[in-house]
């Protein structure tokens, strides 16, 4: 009985954790831009540079907004001949919106693409289409 009452007696005096509020993390949204080369390869000296521009306007303007961060860009050992930056943030379309204006002062090589990936779809963009 003693020892019945001892634990009675600390589970009266233990604090009660305080309830937690369930934190539900948004799944990370991006923008994904698949630039094609003229080349087929790696691209020519200005398109290198063309690539380099627009990777810092989209950061700088990104930054700006407050949006997302550019996850640098990558060329792919299957897909020679494409470039692909990405932009990851909370919202695809706050991404776009603050890239879309960089995007429409460019000519692309048919094929590129941007692809605003949302946590339950994806929707492409031609971007030989944006001037």
């Amino acid at each position: 009985m003693q020892e019945q009452f001892k634990v009675q007696l600390v589970a009266k005096l233990k604090p009660k954790a305080a309830p937690q509020a369930e934190t539900t993390a948004a799944t990370p949204q991006s923008v994904l831009l698949s630039i094609v080369f003229s080349d087929g390869l790696f691209g020519s000296d200005e398109e290198q540079a063309i690539v380099a521009e627009l990777k810092s306007e989209m950061e700088s303007a990104c930054s700006a907004a407050l949006c997302g961060t550019l996850m640098g860009d990558d060329v792919m050992p299957n897909e020679i001949g494409k470039v692909f930056i990405g932009i990851t943030g909370e919202d695809a379309d706050l991404i776009w919106a603050a890239i879309a204006d960089l995007l429409e002062k460019r000519t692309f090589q048919p094929g590129s693409t941007a692809t605003k990936k949302y946590a339950d779809r994806e929707e492409q963009v031609d971007l030989t289409l944006l001037t």
